[in-house]
């Protein structure tokens, strides 16, 4: 799975999450982005994992849905983990490749 792949899988996973949160909470997208002040097109598109969205938003999704605990903002900063890491070794590998040394 290449790199981009995996980033891709945690946000679909990350918004599946919140999808099931949200219905388990007896809330509509509209009602949801009520409650964070964000449209109901950007709860949407988080819940089919196809926008990164900030870390403002996850939260306060945590907050709206009290049972979530955290565990949407701790699913995005997971996401921001192995993205950074990504781009270190990107960035690592680029010198490499031309043949000169990497600066530490």
């Amino acid at each position: 799975m290449s790199d981009s792949e995996t980033i891709t899988g945690m946000l679909r996973d990350l918004g599946r999450q919140l999808a099931a949160l949200r219905r388990e909470a007896g809330l509509t997208q509209e009602t949801l982005a009520l409650l964070t002040g964000f449209s109901r097109s950007t709860v949407s598109l988080a819940e089919i994992g196809r926008q990164p969205h900030a870390r403002e938003f996850w939260q306060a999704c945590d907050k709206a849905l009290v049972t979530a605990e955290g565990v949407l903002t701790t699913g995005f900063e997971q996401i921001e983990a192995v993205r950074d890491a990504q781009h270190r070794a990107t960035a690592r590998a680029a010198p490499q490749a031309r043949g000169t040394p990497a600066l530490a």
